[in-house]
């Protein structure tokens, strides 16, 4: 018994010798790819031992094919399939099975032959949808993916196509009242940007603003906007940026008028305005003696009476000595503007000795 023993253990040192010694580097490259494929048997053991029998096969099945296909490289998609298929069935959601199987089984075609995915999955979407209940849904979405395979495959026109299609979508979601001025919208986009008309854009996508604003219930807000957004558009389309400030005044003091702001719709309007014909005429300089009437203006229709001269006095000598060119004269001429506005706060008890200490740096100055 005990020669047998050591005949055995002799044996086994001697073919352990004899065998060739595997590089370390080699060792996963052999081993990673069949690391799924022998997982199969063990991953289908466990789901039996927990109770789940009936899920097994097709998950032991789809462990194995991930398997094989890594290892050989193969169409993991298209072989996938079936085994999806058969693990949908088992969960009770046969009724989405076939759907998906031709979506996964599309993807893997698709994507393996370079063809053209987005159209070859439309027709599968629709089925899936109308299988969940959607199929009030499914048409136009089916027709939004078509047009999109279509479309970026030969380069066309993608938003004019999507138009009709988006219309569709929208009044089947119950949302008939916003899908034409939606599809306006994305139709003239599409016009524009094909014809390379950008600086024409706004303007043209003014009126299906408009509409789309009524439709929303902003009747209020819609001439306003529409106004602005054309302004915008004419004044870029002729590259008068300097005049643009000016133009868009009234449109801004009708849009604070409509959303009930109308006591500061009218100073709001007087500084653009201001800033507009200042910086059109390059007349910076008097640009803060300007503003201060309406800056005034603003302050008091804020209910802010009591700081609205104080503030409107810094302004104006600030602008006057920058006009000048009498920056070193500024702090003094200023002392009492600060004094007021410091009484206005209700800090009158500061106001003295602060108004004294920027006298006195504008004359050290």
């Amino acid at each position: 018994m005990r020669f047998s023993t050591t005949l055995a253990v002799s044996s086994m040192a001697i073919a352990a010798m004899a065998a060739p010694v595997a590089k370390p580097q080699d060792t996963p490259a052999v081993a990673a790819p069949g690391l799924l494929q022998d997982l199969s048997p063990e991953v289908v053991a466990l789901l039996t031992s927990l109770g789940l029998g009936g899920l097994a096969p097709p998950v032991g099945g789809i462990v194995d094919t991930l398997g094989v296909d890594v290892k050989k490289r193969q169409s993991l998609l298209q072989d996938l399939s079936p085994e999806l298929v058969d693990l949908l069935n088992r969960l009770g959601l046969s009724g989405l099975s076939p759907p998906v199987g031709d979506i996964v089984d599309t993807l893997g075609v698709d994507v393996k032959k370079r063809q053209s995915l987005l159209q070859d999955l439309s027709p599968e979407l629709v089925d899936l949808l109308n299988r969940l209940g959607l199929s009030g849904l499914s048409p136009p979405v089916g027709d939004i993916v078509d047009t999109l395979g279509v479309d970026v495959k030969k380069r066309q026109s993608l938003l004019q196509d999507l138009s009709p299609e988006l219309v569709d979508l929208l009044n089947r979601l119950g949302l008939s009242g916003l899908s034409p001025p939606v599809g306006d919208i994305v139709d003239t986009l599409g016009v524009d940007v094909k014809k390379r008309q950008a600086p024409g854009l706004l303007e043209d996508l003014s009126p299906e603003l408009v509409d789309l604003l009524n439709r929303l219930g902003l009747s209020g807000l819609s001439p306003p906007v529409g106004d602005i957004v054309t302004t915008l558009g004419q004044d870029v389309k002729k590259r008068q940026a300097p005049g643009l400030l000016e133009d868009l005044s009234p449109e801004v003091v009708a849009l604070l008028t409509s959303l009930g702001l109308g006591g500061l719709a009218h100073p709001v309007g007087g500084i653009v305005t201001t800033l507009g014909q200042d910086v059109k005429k390059r007349q910076a300089p008097g640009l803060l003696e300007d503003l201060s009437p309406e800056v005034v203006a603003l302050l008091t229709s804020l209910g802010l009476g009591g700081l609205a001269p104080p503030v409107g006095g810094i302004l104006t000598t600030a602008g006057q000595d920058v006009k000048r060119r009498q920056a070193p004269g500024l702090l003094e001429d200023l002392s009492p503007e600060v004094v007021a506005l410091l009484t206005s706060l209700g800090l009158g008890g500061f106001a003295p000795p602060v108004g004294g200490i920027v006298t006195t740096a504008g004359q050290d100055v």
